[in-house]
């Protein structure tokens, strides 16, 4: 199996090599990142057994978190049992007027516990894109996310684009992707990461 090759995001694996963080904190960054890893899952078409507010999801038995990197960075659990980390990386927060742009990428937990770096002692390993070899790093789509399902204030306001995040149909998230990205996140996912980049 092989991701199918976006011609418009070419560019983009090349500043991935390069890429410093600008990696912002708060509140509100906290629930943007919950929300946009919710929105990656449904765009898989993944499997919640966690519960729709959990960002592990599973297509086909093979496990994967998605998450957010704020600018360029991200962190991950030592300790979990996922597969894969689906990411979406940005450059500008979401708008009333403007989606956010989120360009989706695929890294192999492993890799992930192999080149990032232990944060204190919770258990965390944070990992800088820029730090991970490029073959590591799958390019697999991009997506363009509405502020009414990402831009929450509080945790009241996340709640409820939570509902809305799951109550999207299927056209709904077609009209959110670029080209084959849909097939790109399940061929990732469902092969555990080993899959070949298209020519």
């Amino acid at each position: 199996m092989h991701i199918e090759r976006i011609a418009e995001l070419d560019a983009f694996q090349e500043q991935l090599d390069s890429a410093e963080s600008t990696r912002k904190t708060g509140r509100q960054a906290n629930l943007r990142g919950k929300n946009t890893g919710l929105v990656m899952k449904r765009i898989a078409g993944a499997a919640s057994p966690n519960g729709g507010g959990d960002n592990y999801g599973i297509i086909d038995g093979q496990s994967a978190r998605f998450t957010n990197a704020q600018g360029k960075d991200f962190s991950v659990h030592s300790g979990s049992a996922v597969k894969t980390i689906i990411f979406g990386t940005y450059k500008e927060f979401a708008t009333p007027e403007k989606p956010m742009e989120i360009t989706i990428v695929g890294v192999r937990y492993s890799d992930c516990l192999k080149y990032g770096n232990p944060v204190g002692n919770n258990k965390r390993v944070s990992v800088k894109l820029s730090g991970l070899p490029k073959s590591t790093k799958t390019v697999l789509g991009q997506a363009r996310i509405p502020a009414y399902l990402i831009e929450a204030k509080t945790v009241e306001e996340r709640a409820a684009m939570e509902k809305l995040i799951e109550a999207l149909s299927e056209e709904e998230l077609d009209t959110m992707v670029l080209g084959p990205t849909r097939a790109n996140l399940r061929a990732y996912i469902t092969t555990g990461g080993n899959v070949e980049d298209g020519q």
